[in-house]
């Protein structure tokens, strides 16, 4: 296969993240920030979505045959979007054990479906593993959401948190992207009471699974994608502008 060399700066520059919560955070809500965005809905969640005003594309996923076919479709329609989003692994990962215990039950009457053993969990992170790499790998803005887990530290006995993800993918995949994110709730006290805001936690070694290859902050208070592509894809980037950000 023929193959070209160019200088980096000559290379369109693309961010692959991974943005990780708690169920009903925002994580839909902050991938909607990118720019022209399409939504590849697998848990169909996309209410607040709306509710902020934004109306992207979207493909609605109800069995896992179909990413094989949108992918596809991605494919042969690249200028249609500058950035992919797939809302979210956890669930895309369900429904890939969904479809690998079809066909173990077909094969064995005998089997439960609820039930899988080690044979149909490595099957299910291998090929979860590939769709991961697959998408990553499109020349777009490509943006990962899962739901997390705590688990506990064996030299600490204190929590952290990480992606919710079978096995060891959840420290594979973190490794695929530029940037993987913890969001949280942040309250902060104000005059008055107490203003709920949300933060995008990044720096790594902390109770929590983070990293990233961008000139950004450890914590960026109410991110938004759009800015943040738009920094971390600059030669000098002003990390002044992003809101609430340690400097």
């Amino acid at each position: 296969m023929p193959f070209e060399v160019s200088k980096l700066d000559e290379t369109p520059q693309y961010v692959k993240a991974l943005i990780y919560g708690d169920s009903g955070v925002g994580k839909t809500v902050l991938a909607s920030s990118a720019p022209n965005p399409l939504f590849i809905s697998v848990e169909g969640g996309l209410l607040s979505v709306r509710q902020f005003g934004r109306n992207p594309d979207v493909i609605a996923i109800t069995e896992f045959t179909q990413i094989k076919e949108v992918y596809e479709h991605i494919v042969n329609n690249l200028d249609n979007w500058d950035t992919i989003v797939i809302d979210s692994l956890t669930e895309l990962q369900r429904r890939s054990m969904e479809a690998v215990m079809k066909q173990v039950v077909a094969q064995n009457s005998r089997r439960d479906p609820d039930v899988p053993g080690l044979g149909e969990y490595g099957k299910n992170g291998e090929v979860i593993r590939k769709v991961i790499r697959r998408f990553r790998d499109l020349p777009k803005n490509v943006i990962f959401t899962c739901l997390t887990l705590d688990v506990t530290d064996n030299d600490t006995g204190l929590p952290i948190a990480r992606p919710m993800l079978q096995g060891k993918l959840a420290a594979e995949v973190p490794a695929y992207m530029d940037l993987v994110g913890q969001l949280i709730v942040r309250r902060i006290p104000m005059e008055g009471g107490v203003e709920a805001h949300r933060q995008l936690n990044l720096e790594h070694g902390g109770r929590y699974t983070a990293k990233t290859r961008l000139a950004l902050p450890a914590e960026i208070l109410d991110p938004d994608f759009t800015e943040i592509i738009s920094k971390a894809t600059k030669k000098s980037p002003d990390l002044q502008v992003v809101a609430g950000a340690k400097k």
